[in-house]
């Protein structure tokens, strides 16, 4: 059977035709004779991230990104559909997580697998992630060296205020005096370390101690009789709280109100010693009969026949006894 020439060149065009259409797909890194498992995921923004931009796993390529569009019309969010190589597929909780592949700020998914044992089916969709920007990273590292400079430039405004400070006339006079003071506080050192020096070689420190000896010895030899004294103290301590002091001090109490209500009487001139000493005419009567009296023994003592007749033998007495009938 003889094969006709426009049948070989449409043989030959349609291979030519599916040699480009796999090469195509080649180049954007799809394999028409893989199978391949499609998965989605939703970002806030991409980063610039782009089609073909790789996806790997641990860093090897997986597959690729082959599609980015909105969510709606409002922008709100973008999705991006990845494909993976050769039937590849990954468990539940795995993370698409953008980031810089290198410094130029080229993009890139890097699939961090779950540890779940059931897997994603084909166009399911992926959690998301996205890694600080090179300049972020750059940003957080130098932050902290940012406050320290900045914080090492205040120490140094501090150190130059205070040498600026140092520098001034008064400073430098009160350091002289600092130091003028701090010489003659090691003189007086020195002075105190010599008395000391004489002391100990004029051997007073030795009759100290040994009086100090002297005194332990004493108190050694007086320990039976201060233990004694200790003893009876803590008797007399023992008997003094077992005395009924309330029912002392009560009575005590008692008597001082009874004596405060007889001062309150003689105060108010209520009985004998309160008319005393209240009452003026009671005590010009008292000093009247004592005058009286003092009158009537310094009579008696003038004039003792006035007051006293003393006969003796018995016969004056009989006399009177006439004279008397």
């Amino acid at each position: 059977m003889k094969i006709s020439r426009s049948f070989k060149i449409g043989i030959f065009v349609s291979f030519v035709i599916a040699a480009g259409i796999w090469g195509l797909f080649y180049l954007k890194g799809l394999d028409l004779f893989n199978k391949e498992t499609k998965y989605y995921i939703v970002y806030d923004n991409i980063e610039g991230l782009t089609t073909s931009n790789p996806v790997q796993i641990k860093g090897l390529k997986v597959g690729q990104v082959t599609k980015i569009s909105f969510s709606n019309s409002r922008y709100e969010s973008l999705i991006v559909q990845i494909v993976l190589k050769n039937g590849i597929r990954i468990p539940k909780g795995t993370i698409a997580k953008i980031y810089s592949a290198d410094l130029m700020g080229s993009k890139s998914i890097e699939l961090i697998t779950g540890k779940s044992d059931t897997f994603l089916n084909d166009g399911d969709t992926l959690k998301s992630d996205i890694e600080r920007s090179l300049q972020d990273q750059v940003r957080l590292q130098v932050l902290p060296i940012k406050k320290k400079a900045e914080s090492l430039m205040g120490s140094m405004d501090s150190i130059m205020s205070g040498i600026e400070y140092m520098l001034n006339q008064k400073t430098q006079e009160n350091i002289m005096t600092s130091i003028s003071n701090i010489r003659l506080t090691f003189e007086n050192l020195e002075h105190a370390t010599k008395k000391i020096d004489t002391i100990v070689t004029t051997g007073n420190i030795s009759n100290i101690l040994r009086n100090i000896d002297a005194i332990s010895t004493t108190i050694r030899l007086q320990n039976k009789n201060i233990t004694t004294i200790l003893t009876n103290l803590g008797m007399v301590s023992d008997t003094i709280a077992k005395m009924n002091l309330s029912k002392t001090l009560n009575k005590a109490n008692h008597m001082l109100t009874v004596f405060d209500s007889v001062a309150i009487k003689i105060s108010k001139g209520e009985g004998t010693i309160g008319q005393l000493v209240k009452n003026d005419s009671l005590y010009t009567e008292m000093r009247t009969a004592s005058k009286d009296l003092d009158s009537l023994i310094n009579d008696i003592k003038a004039n003792p026949r006035r007051y006293i007749n003393l006969y003796i033998f018995g016969s004056n007495s009989s006399t009177k006894t006439k004279k008397s009938k």
